[in-house]
């Protein structure tokens, strides 16, 4: 008896909860004209700026202020005076570090699973980080080792991957461009 009156009790406790769930808010009973679009928060905001909108002075001051509503009139355009042909050359010159992108995003991967096996191998902890410096032909012409915990033998296969890796070329009128510096932290 005691089983089956809570079992009801609690049908008709869901079936009530489920109908008020669904059942809506009381601004949705609005309908038409009554019904207020504006969250409470945003109509604060539009009388705030309508106030605003009522201290500008200047009607110069009263276009470039946010007004919520603009009205446009239509008027005729004077008639522009015909357009003279320009010659315009285009020219993309690409920026040489993004052309470095690609390339340290692959030298990244390659080094990242060589320094973590060594710092897992010999239970270290810490970081390693260095640029690089590339000459016009894309060969790097420099490591610049700025910090390195890592073990000698790691150290010198670090650097034996990161100077043979290929840049793309650039313009001398560059010269030698540093690259952005290469950070890898120990797991």
């Amino acid at each position: 008896m005691r089983l089956r009156f809570s079992t009801a009790l609690v049908a008709i406790a869901a079936i009530g909860f489920s109908g008020m769930l669904f059942s809506g808010c009381s601004g949705c009973s609005k309908k038409g004209d009554d019904a207020d679009l504006l969250k409470p928060d945003s109509a604060a905001q539009v009388d705030y700026l309508k106030q605003y909108e009522k201290t500008l002075a200047e009607p110069e001051q009263q276009d470039k202020a946010g007004l919520i509503k603009k009205e446009y009139s239509t008027q005729e355009a004077a008639p522009q005076a015909e357009e003279t042909p320009t010659t315009t050359a285009k020219t993309t010159v690409q920026d040489p570090y993004d052309l470095m992108e690609p390339v340290l995003d692959d030298l990244e991967n390659k080094l990242s699973p060589i320094i973590d096996r060594a710092w897992r191998q010999r239970g270290l902890k810490g970081y390693i980080e260095f640029d690089l410096q590339v000459g016009p032909d894309g060969r790097v012409a420099k490591f610049n080792l700025v910090h390195s915990d890592v073990d000698a033998a790691t150290l010198s296969t670090v650097k034996a991957i990161a100077r043979s890796t290929r840049f793309e070329p650039h313009d001398e009128k560059y010269g030698n461009m540093n690259t952005p510096p290469l950070k890898f932290l120990s797991p």
